[in-house]
């Protein structure tokens, strides 16, 4: 009985200390849930403002992105266009370039032999003296024979800046030389089979700085457009890289938001959960407040009567045994004397100082 009693006093006990301990908690809880609220509430506005300046430089990086394709397809029509043109005189000019390339030295050695060249070839080779030497006065036969004379001359011819020419020498080229009926290559070959060669050079370089000439606007134009396309995407590049940086900041503000937030649902359960176990604890205790004194009581008296079982036994049995035919009084004389024997120093037997018999059995 003792234990059972015990048992019930500790659980009500701890039920109080654990009392105790839920309310310490759920008081140090509010003021944590509380800034937890503060600090969403701050993320929140955070990312709002982060959001929209996101907002912001996405539509701007559109905007650039945009204008950034608009150059490029401009670009790219821009090189279209030029290598179309180009493409229809560099066939020529390779073409003239191969067949240059084919010319041996002993054909070179025959043109330079002539002492007085046939009208046509000197004409053919005054034409290329004015393309090489960009000089009217060096368009003579002495000149000519010079530069076949160099050993040099074909790669001169294969390397010739086709792209550069002086107008001035483009018009002369064509005013003297290319104007003249018989510079062709069916009359050519009839004088000289390599000089033909060498006139479908010349024709061929005229050709080309006829294309070149309207396609160089449009190279400028290619250039421009390509300077200005690489500035637009460099600028581009780095409006994409703060876009990035934007984005990377609001994700990690959801991301921050979002724990946060459950850091706090989950405080605010546990409150919950404490509250409704301190309601429970409460009731319980409160149910059994009455009980836990006469507990207390109970164990009180149940610790005191094991205390002095023995002298109390020995009494009851005294009294059973030689009691029983004497009045009530004489008996509750006789167990006042037995019970004061007891408590004499002498023997120290422990026993009740209000013994009944009653309460023994």
């Amino acid at each position: 009985k003792i234990r059972k009693y015990t048992v019930g006093l500790q659980t009500l006990k701890e039920t109080n200390e654990m009392v105790a301990e839920l309310q310490i908690k759920i008081k140090e809880m509010q003021p944590i849930l509380d800034q937890k609220s503060k600090e969403n509430a701050e993320l929140m506005i955070e990312l709002e403002h982060k959001s929209k300046a996101a907002a912001i430089e996405e539509e701007s990086c559109k905007k650039e992105a945009a204008e950034a394709q608009g150059i490029a397809d401009e670009v790219g029509e821009l090189r279209d266009n030029c290598k179309r043109d180009l493409d229809e005189a560099m066939p020529i000019l390779l073409k003239a370039q191969k067949a240059v390339s084919s010319i041996d030295q002993k054909s070179i050695s025959e043109i330079k032999n002539f002492t007085s060249p046939p009208e046509l070839v000197g004409i053919c080779l005054n034409a290329v003296c004015l393309l090489i030497h960009k000089d009217k006065k060096k368009e003579t036969w002495d000149d000519a024979k010079k530069m076949l004379s160099n050993m040099n001359f074909l790669n001169m011819l294969l390397e010739f800046d086709s792209d550069n020419i002086p107008d001035k020498v483009l018009e002369r080229l064509r005013t003297v030389y290319l104007s003249q009926p018989k510079f062709n290559e069916d009359d050519m070959k009839r004088v000289s089979v390599a000089c033909a060669t060498i006139l479908n050079w010349v024709v061929a370089i005229d050709k080309y700085a006829k294309v070149k000439k309207i396609v160089a606007p449009k190279e400028k134009s290619l250039k421009e457009a390509e300077v200005k396309l690489a500035q637009v995407q460099g600028e581009l590049s780095k409006k994409q890289a703060a876009l990035k940086e934007v984005q990377d900041t609001v994700a990690r503000l959801k991301n921050n938001l979002e724990t946060s937030i459950r850091n706090a649902e989950n405080l605010k359960q546990k409150q919950e959960l404490a509250k409704v176990q301190l309601f429970r604890a409460e009731k319980l205790v409160s149910g059994l407040a009455d009980e836990s004194k006469r507990w207390t009581k109970t164990v009180e008296t149940l610790r005191a009567d094991l205390h002095d079982i023995l002298g109390n036994i020995m009494v009851a049995a005294a009294t059973i045994a030689y009691l029983g035919p004497f009045t009530a009084s004489y008996r509750n004389e006789m167990i006042q004397k037995w019970v004061k024997r007891c408590q004499d120093p002498e023997l120290n037997i422990p026993v009740s100082s209000n013994f009944t018999l009653q309460k023994v059995l």
